[in-house]
């Protein structure tokens, strides 16, 4: 794949971009059939032609981030975020079998994965909207939200909280 820009610099940035997010994906021991699964065609966007943008994507295992912490660039967000390349077309369940490879929590039978949208209001203040909330095994009502279904714009992120399921008899 190959993008051309007027400039050098954008260019050179955009590269070094690409690149790092493929070092995130090998380090992070993101799996073949993931990838395979995100580069087929969807309805509405042809992935093969369609060039994807770059998602930020915070996860944190038994709690929630806040919006102070966003606000403020807490230095505890750099280890629960991932960078990956993606289309406006991707479903949350893709987003799920992502995370499920990064964290051994989310890989549990009894774990529900809580989607929230994140962006800047018109102040520039950070803004935290509920999105859906999906199984990590098993189908469920929010499996198939894509993330142009909610306006997610470039420069958005997405915030997960992963919570066990506790059953009491």
């Amino acid at each position: 794949v190959f993008f051309f820009f007027n400039d050098t610099a954008t260019t050179e940035i955009y590269t070094r971009s690409l690149v790092g997010s493929v070092r995130c994906v090998q380090e992070t021991g993101i799996n073949a059939e993931y990838m395979g699964k995100m580069k087929k065609k969807a309805p509405g966007i042809d992935r093969t032609k369609t060039c994807p943008f770059l998602l930020r994507l915070y996860y944190k295992e038994n709690g929630e981030h806040t919006l102070s912490q966003f606000e403020s660039g807490d230095k505890e967000l750099e280890c629960d975020e991932v960078k990956i390349y993606t289309w406006m077309d991707a479903t949350l369940k893709e987003l799920v079998n992502l995370i499920k490879d990064l964290s051994p929590v989310a890989n549990q039978k009894n774990v529900s994965l809580y989607f929230h949208h994140l962006y800047r209001n018109y102040y520039g203040k950070v803004c935290k909207k509920y999105i859906g909330t999906l199984l990590a095994y098993g189908k469920g009502k929010d499996d198939l939200i894509t993330l142009s279904s909610f306006k997610m714009e470039i420069g958005d992120m997405i915030d997960v909280s992963i919570s066990c399921l506790l059953y009491t008899s």
